[in-house]
């Protein structure tokens, strides 16, 4: 029997807590943990509350260890482990795929408290996996994932000190005194104006500053509030402005730029590929996204590429690219506007269109609500990304061409000038 460690961040905890348990459990006689238990129940379950309290608790999450030794900690244990016939093992690359997208359907479904506290742990992983060979396929999607639990921890920081907008009133009672109108029916058909409503008592006591209800809080906000403070553009912006661009940029960038520009595609929007992939060909993403720009296989084939190995031309940075910049191009010509074409190149064109019909609107911000919370962080990140790399307004940039576009941008002001607007609408 194989018992597979769910991660390398807490692979320490895990061998020692488990190789304890289960020798515990198999020199107790459990019949499950093999044939060589111990009689009369006695052995190494006997250690078991010393185990716990002075091996489990100070190997608590966080905690360092030395990543050279996993591999020896790991023989050690599987050594332990032999005569009851378990073995110990990193996972597999299908368990990683697994976990990557229990991430992925975490951020769509859980609450905002509960990604705030599991921020940290993500990105814990996302550094970890960034140091794995065998984890360098779902690094890209972990770092993005961790951006992402980040800006949500950062909203929910500050909507903690937010003042709450007041539960709605309830319902009037049903009046003992028949009414018509505005007006009251008194006995004997007299009808009289009610008195006015007595006004509020007047209170000393100020509004909170806004420094301490968050930078730019409503004066009273509700979870809608904080979902919608996802979106922001002013957020992004100061959140992508402290990451440094990827190491594989400037390998990567020209050519995805040059693609872009052949088929008529701004191509400023190649920093799509930052926010998809962190510019790594061989990222791919646990519902099977591949690539630069993270193609998923049917959008692939649809484009005119293979995506069957073993000839998956979503590996091509070139192909890519070129498929990526014909996608929004179809995108655009689909909703008419940047920002929406961007939305459904990341929550798809089915989520997007089904928003625009049940809002009624074209715009990004009056409809964003409608859209998955990913897609709704997505496309502020991206225009920030390209605000900060090409210094340029995103919202200036014109519609796709059937003409190649020039490659050369001239850049206004210097990239990341806060004087320069991100416009989204």
């Amino acid at each position: 029997m194989t018992v597979q460690i769910p991660g390398r961040g807490n692979a320490v905890t895990a061998m020692l807590a488990g190789a304890m348990l289960i020798a515990a459990s198999a020199a107790a006689g459990d019949p499950s943990a093999g044939s060589s238990a111990a009689p009369g129940g006695h052995g190494l379950s006997a250690l078991l509350p010393l185990v716990a309290g002075s091996v489990i608790r100070p190997l608590e999450w966080p905690f360092e260890f030395d990543p050279a030794a996993l591999e020896g900690l790991r023989e050690g244990a599987n050594r332990l482990l032999e005569p009851f016939d378990y073995e110990i093992d990193l996972p597999s690359p299908e368990a990683l795929a697994e976990w990557v997208g229990a991430l992925d359907a975490s951020l769509a479904d859980a609450s905002l408290e509960e990604l705030a506290a599991w921020a940290p742990w993500v990105d814990e992983a996302a550094e970890e996996a960034a140091k794995e060979p065998a984890m360098r396929a779902h690094a890209p999607r972990l770092q993005q994932l961790a951006e992402y639990y980040s800006m949500v921890s950062a909203v929910e920081r500050d909507f903690q000190r937010w003042p709450r907008a007041p539960a709605p009133a309830p319902p009037e009672p049903s009046p003992s005194k028949p009414r018509l109108g505005p007006y009251r029916m008194r006995p004997g058909g007299r009808i009289v104006t009610p008195a006015p409503p007595r006004p509020a008592p007047a209170t000393d006591t100020p509004a909170p500053p806004a420094a301490e209800q968050g930078a730019g809080a409503p004066p009273a906000a509700d979870a809608a509030t904080a979902e919608r403070e996802l979106a922001s553009v002013r957020r992004w912006k100061g959140r992508v402005r402290t990451r440094p661009a990827y190491p594989e940029t400037d390998r990567w960038l020209p050519g995805a730029k040059r693609a872009f520009a052949a088929e008529g595609v701004p191509p400023e929007l190649a920093w799509m590929a930052e926010v998809e992939s962190g510019w790594d060909p061989a990222a791919q993403s646990a519902a099977g996204a591949k690539g630069l720009f993270q193609l998923m296989p049917s959008t692939a084939e649809a484009l005119g590429l293979s995506a069957k190995p073993p000839r998956d031309e979503r590996g091509d940075p070139a192909k890519n690219a070129r498929a990526a910049a014909r996608y929004l191009k179809r995108l655009y010509e689909r909703f008419g506007r940047w920002p929406l074409a961007v939305a459904a190149f990341n929550g798809g064109e089915g989520r997007v269109a089904q928003a625009v019909r049940r809002t009624g609107e074209q715009r990004f911000s009056r409809l964003s609500s409608a859209l998955p919370r990913e897609t709704r962080m997505y496309v502020p990140r991206v225009y920030a990304t390209i605000w900060l790399r090409e210094g340029i307004d995103p919202g200036t940039l014109p519609p796709p061409s059937d003409q190649p576009r020039p490659l050369q941008t001239a850049m206004r002001r210097a990239p990341g000038d806060d004087r320069i607007p991100i416009t989204l609408d």
